[in-house]
Formats: C-alpha cells, structure tokens, sequence
C-alpha cells in the first residue's frame, strides 16, 4: 500500500488593514483577514518577529494619541505555514482653538468688557473639555487697545491632555476717542 501525503501549504496569507485619523474616543483595532478562514487563528503582537510565544489571541486597542502602534498579526493554521502581517493605528491630536471677542466703544467713562469667547477646530470628543467655561477677562477705561485677556481652564478628570492641541488667540479692546465732549462758551 502506497502511503497519502498532504503537506504544509505556503499560500496562506494575512491581509492587515490599520486606522489613521484623529482621535476620537474609540478604542481602534487593525482589520485582518486570512486567506484561508476554516481552523485559522489569528494573533496579536506589539513586538512582532515569529515567535509565536511573542503573541496573544487577545486583540490590541488604541484608544489615544499616545499609544499608536504598529500592530504585528500571527495567522496560524496547522495546514499551512504561519502567515505574518502588521499595520499602523496612528491617532492625531485633535485641535482646539479658543479666540476671545474683539470689540470697541467710544470713551464714555466705563470700561470695556467683553467676556465672549469663540471655540473652533476639530472640538472635543464627547463629555470631555473644560473644567469651566473659557471666559475672557480683559478691560479697558480710557482711549487706546489692550489684548481681551483669556485663560485656559483646567481639563476634566476624563480629558486627557495628549489627545488635544490647545491654543489661544486673544481679540483686541479698543476705546475710541468720544464726539460727546462740548464747550458751552457764555459771553
């Protein structure tokens, strides 16, 4: 009797698709997909290589800017040789702009005030932001300009910094000079 030999085939493979975008607040995952699905395997690594001890059943998530990887999938299949591949997950800062309010009056004794503040850029994500509302707090008197003054607020306990570009752009107060002013001249 002769004897029915069926081999380990090299054809599987692994195809690994990451993410690429701003952060968001979800946690992301690489896509993979063996060639072959019936009694395949697939493993996750942040080292890579090819051994196997290297690697988890667990997928790997990125949930913020600071922890993009590269992830390294095993696909295993006790019909074909292990079949590798990885891809990026790569999350961006996401911007926040805060610009506060430009604005002007002629001089007529009180200041000038002016608390608005403008947010712009991509936003925050969810309940995440400011502990309070931005508030500009410059003032002005008498006739000139003088920068709308803002502070940052401090960020909720659920924000985390490194996900988030933060800037500022101060508006201008300006006090003009006043027409009211007149001379009563009496003979």
């Amino acid at each position: 009797e002769g004897t029915l030999t069926i081999t380990v085939s090299e054809a599987l493979t692994v195809k690994v698709t990451g993410f690429t975008g701003l952060y968001n607040g979800v946690t992301h995952y690489v896509s993979s997909v063996p060639s072959d699905t019936n009694g395949t395997t697939l493993y996750y690594s942040t080292t890579g290589g090819t051994d196997l001890d290297d690697y988890s059943t667990t997928p790997i998530g990125v949930k913020n800017v600071s922890e993009s990887k590269t992830i390294y999938v095993a696909a295993v299949n006790p019909n074909y040789e292990t079949a590798f591949g990885y891809a990026e997950i790569t999350l961006s800062k996401r911007t926040v702009e805060l610009t506060s309010a430009t604005d002007s009056k002629a001089y007529d004794g009180t200041p000038l005030t002016n608390a608005g503040v403008t947010p712009s850029g991509d936003g925050f994500v969810g309940s995440e932001g400011f502990e309070s509302e931005p508030a500009a707090s410059g003032t002005i008197l008498n006739v000139g300009s003088t920068a709308n003054t803002l502070e940052i607020p401090e960020l909720k306990d659920n924000t985390l910094a490194g996900n988030y570009t933060i800037s500022k752009t101060e508006g201008t107060l300006t006090i003009t000079v006043s027409e009211a002013l007149t001379v009563k001249v009496t003979g």
